[in-house]
């Protein structure tokens, strides 16, 4: 039987190929900003709770979202990164 998550997007991807990761965070990649900017966290733990996804995932997200400049680098012991970009009137402001 699959495994079913609350998103539903597992059944969509091959999780044990490079293709398939890489598409899971293409698809949920909007939906993480969105969830790091209305938590004002950047987590792997919010992004897990918040979108029902597996903390692994979770962590993919977060890099993509460093290399991508929403978030900063890990910072040695601090649970959350530091979040590059802001909202205004609900609406996410990306740095010019």
């Amino acid at each position: 039987m699959p495994q079913q998550q609350a998103a539903g997007t597992y059944s969509k991807f091959d999780m044990c190929t490079k293709r398939g990761r890489q598409a899971f965070v293409d698809v949920n990649y909007e939906r993480a900003v969105e969830v790091v900017c209305a938590a004002n966290r950047a987590s792997g733990a919010t992004l897990q709770r918040n979108m029902g996804i597996r903390y692994i995932d979770a962590v993919r997200l977060m890099d993509e979202l460093e290399r991508r400049g929403v978030i900063g680098p890990e910072r040695p012991g601090w649970p959350t990164r530091e979040i590059l970009i802001g909202t205004k009137n609900g609406r996410v402001m990306r740095p010019a």
